[in-house]
């Protein structure tokens, strides 16, 4: 996963849940970051009450998970922040000036 900055400084805020599917969800926003010359960030929403230590073991995983998509190249910026994810994502899509948020779907409707 190639970091590009964006002439911009756009990037595509990728958020995953560490549930089935991110890994083909971080594939796919990685392309997509790519094609349109933006920087890919990733986020994870932990819960308020999560430990030092939890917070660090998700960011392994995370970590983890992007080094096998990444076949050798840069990880991109990966945080691990707490709080309730309809608030947080929108908060940092703004904090990072994000062209794109892009989530899954787990538990709603393709119409949600």
């Amino acid at each position: 996963m190639t970091e590009q900055t964006s002439p911009d400084g756009l990037i595509t805020l990728l958020c995953l849940d560490l549930e089935a599917g991110s890994a083909a969800l971080a594939r796919y926003a990685h392309a997509l970051a790519q094609r349109c010359a933006e920087q890919l960030q990733v986020l994870h929403v932990a819960p308020a009450d999560s430990s030092a230590e939890e917070l660090a073991q998700l960011h392994r995983r995370l970590d983890a998970m992007l080094a096998e998509l990444s076949e050798g190249e840069a990880l991109p910026p990966c945080e691990v922040v707490t709080g309730i994810p309809d608030t947080v994502i929108p908060e940092q899509a703004g904090v990072h000036n994000a062209a794109r948020v892009i989530l899954g779907r787990r538990h709603r409707s393709s119409v949600e």
